[in-house]
């Protein structure tokens, strides 16, 4: 973890965006990853230990709009609730502020297209893989659970799992002889964060 987020739940998302194929998105909730890994040879062992659950990976098409939206839900839910719901992503990036009232609290929202980070369309749709547990609205990622419940036809079931795609993510790393590396501060999903001041 530094000031830009969690480093693995970023390289989980970056693995489960590259795993998903059509995804050009990935969300993922810092709490549903349990640990890090140390420098070294990766086992399967180390991605149970990771992602200990059996979740599986799905694709949602969604909005600018309801992407930001399920920033701020998660957010909150991290600040009220559990601060495992803190979002961090692949392929998004933004500043927090955790000090503002919802709805408020991020800001300068960015999407990495082919050519470079550009701000997010409010209006367009975007494929953001996530895991199962968060799109059907738990850690406080309501947005997606009305999506799941109500529009089941922008929910695709991709058949991965969860602990068994970063399992491949690696594995294709090894087979091509490069390392898992630390992200750019610039890629990571949080910019800029302001914390709530403390007492």
């Amino acid at each position: 973890m530094n000031q830009h987020g969690s480093i693995m739940a970023h390289i989980v998302s970056k693995a489960f965006h590259e795993q998903s194929i059509r995804s050009e998105i990935a969300i993922q909730n810092t709490g549903g990853v349990r640990k890090s890994i140390d420098k070294g040879d990766f086992t399967v062992g180390n991605a149970y230990d990771v992602l200990p659950f059996g979740n599986k990976l799905v694709n949602i098409t969604m909005t600018g709009e309801e992407i930001i939206n399920t920033m701020e839900d998660s957010i909150d839910f991290s600040i009220n609730e559990s601060d495992g719901a803190f979002p961090s992503a692949y392929n998004l990036r933004f500043d927090v502020d955790m000090r503002a009232d919802k709805g408020k609290r991020v800001s300068e929202v960015e999407v990495k297209t082919e050519d470079d980070w550009k701000p997010i369309d409010v209006a367009r749709t975007y494929v953001v893989v996530t895991n199962d547990y968060i799109a059907s609205g738990k850690d406080g990622y309501s947005t997606m659970g009305k999506i799941t419940e109500n529009h089941p036809e922008r929910v695709e079931d991709t058949g991965l799992l969860y602990t068994a795609s970063l399992i491949n993510y690696f594995e294709k790393k090894q087979e091509q002889t490069k390392a898992i590396e630390m992200p750019l501060a610039k890629d990571m999903s949080v910019q800029n964060y302001n914390p709530i001041p403390k007492p």
